[in-house]
């Protein structure tokens, strides 16, 4: 089952019925039609553009550049996400207020 990472909040997306059919995709208890959780590191100004218009390779992403761990090769455009929220924060950008300073994994 999904656990939230600690120190991290988590934002709805109203998406129930959004796609038609069976919802249960959505769930977080272990169900067999459940998705896997994935995470995106990104920079809060993308956030709106994501929400917007969906999550779309574009230029320049983080890892476009970098090296698959497992193969050595350039791992080029696309969309990277992770099951891992450590991950996601590397490739974050740290968005600073007066009082806080926060991190966006989408």
């Amino acid at each position: 089952p999904y656990l939230l990472p600690t120190g991290w909040y988590r934002f709805p997306l109203a998406v129930n019925g959004k796609y038609g059919g069976d919802d249960g995709w959505l769930g977080n208890g272990g169900a067999t039609k459940e998705w896997a959780v994935a995470f995106h590191g990104t920079g809060l100004g993308y956030v709106l553009r994501i929400l917007r218009d969906g999550l779309k390779p574009s230029q320049g992403q983080g890892a476009e550049r970098a090296l698959d761990t497992r193969s050595g090769e350039k791992i080029g455009e696309g969309i990277s996400v992770t099951p891992n929220i450590t991950v996601a924060q590397a490739f974050a950008n740290r968005h600073k207020t007066s009082r806080h300073q926060n991190t966006v994994a989408y």
